[in-house]
């Protein structure tokens, strides 16, 4: 890189000697001097670029090859008109209003602990290169750890939905084509049991209530029906009584008993319809695509991830070298004015950077000199 032209801050409008208020500066970079400068050091950068692509190389090829089974979940439930135009023009979910057995809550659900859990609790039996195999997750992530397992199946895992359509996308990715289609389908059996067996709605909740409320109403009749039996064994002449006292304590456990049966026959019916609600209100997994076997790798990327490796590598080079050309420059001609003007500038912007390295330069002098009267002594 040759002076006026090799990158560096060039005075323009006044000479050297003008004040600062009328002094502009332009950065200038001649490409084909530095196109020179990259031929000349072509052994730094041959010596740098092609040692990390051969190193990323390696680490790629070393990587073993990853598979990724999809699956794609059809909504469930129905939105208002109003939500529905509103994902539709980008507004938040929060403002949808949806009902309870919506899908929206189905990437959450496969995300929880409580699914990740029970994925792992299962023993996989799978074939690899046409062995039959026992894969246990634990041994598979190689971790015992808890936490540390889940996250490493939360890394195999992936979920996204689109908030257009409102479609669930699940993958799972591991080093076994037909492990990662057993896990994806052990996700999709265990959100099938949540929805069944351990989701909570107001169906289910009033069912659970009227099975209860039932029970007692049971009971309450059951003595009501107890109660006119002891009264007629007591008083076995009873159909031929005139006494009023008999009569009106007869007449009033015969009220007691029918408000029993009428209340236990209302609880009846209300319960079964109560189970229809709820059989209706458990949430549907409509799988669409169901997990593929798949049979071409989805990672590692090693060709692009070599070329990357191999630009950015260049690119850094390059870099070092413009700015160990521009330091070797610095002291000869009118590169050293620039500097010593580039400097001067530098510190009037910032004082307090030029006292603190004045005084670590005044320490480290001091430093120098004690060890050398040490040596002397």
């Amino acid at each position: 890189m040759k002076n006026g032209t090799n990158g560096r801050p060039k005075r323009t409008g006044n000479d050297v000697g003008a004040p600062d208020g009328g002094s502009e500066y332009q950065f200038e970079v001649n490409f084909f001097e530095l196109g020179q400068l990259l031929i000349r050091k072509r052994r730094w950068i041959f010596g740098v670029v092609i040692p990390v692509m051969f190193l990323a190389a390696l680490i790629m090829f070393i990587i073993p090859n990853v598979y990724q089974s999809k699956a794609t979940v059809l909504p469930s439930g129905t939105t208002d008109k109003m939500s529905a135009i509103g994902e539709m023009i980008g507004v938040s979910e929060a403002t949808s209003k949806l009902n309870e057995n919506s899908s929206v809550l189905y990437p959450l659900i496969l995300e929880s602990n409580l699914i990740k859990d029970s994925v792992l609790s299962q023993i996989y039996n799978v074939n690899i290169k046409g062995k039959p195999i026992r894969v246990v997750p634990s041994e598979y992530f190689d971790e015992d750890d808890p936490n540390k397992l889940r996250k490493c199946l939360g890394d195999a895992m992936m979920v996204k939905s689109n908030k257009r359509t409102r479609e669930i996308y699940i993958s799972v990715e591991t080093k076994y084509p037909e492990l990662s289609r057993a896990m994806l389908s052990e996700y999709l059996r265990q959100l099938e049991n949540y929805n069944r067996f351990t989701r909570k709605s107001s169906a289910k909740e009033n069912q659970r209530y009227l099975e209860k409320r039932l029970v007692e109403a049971s009971k309450d009749l059951e003595q009501a029906e107890e109660k006119i039996k002891e009264f007629r064994e007591t008083n076995s002449n009873w159909a031929n009584s005139t006494n009023a006292v008999i009569l009106r304590d007869l007449l009033r456990l015969e009220r007691n008993q029918e408000i029993r049966s009428i209340a236990y026959l209302f609880l009846k019916k209300q319960l079964e319809t109560a189970k229809f609600d709820a059989q209706k209100d458990i949430p549907i997994v409509r799988v669409l695509d169901m997990p593929s076997l798949p049979t071409i790798k989805s990672g590692p990327k090693r060709v692009i991830t070599i070329f990357f490796a191999g630009v950015i590598s260049f690119m850094l080079v390059v870099i070092a070298i413009m700015f160990s050309d521009l330091w070797r420059q610095r002291t000869g001609g009118n590169n050293r004015e620039s500097y010593q003007t580039l400097r001067r500038d530098f510190s009037e912007a910032f004082p307090r950077s030029r006292r603190m390295l004045s005084l670590i330069r005044r320490v480290r002098g001091e430093q120098v000199l004690q060890s050398k009267d040490k040596v002397k002594v």
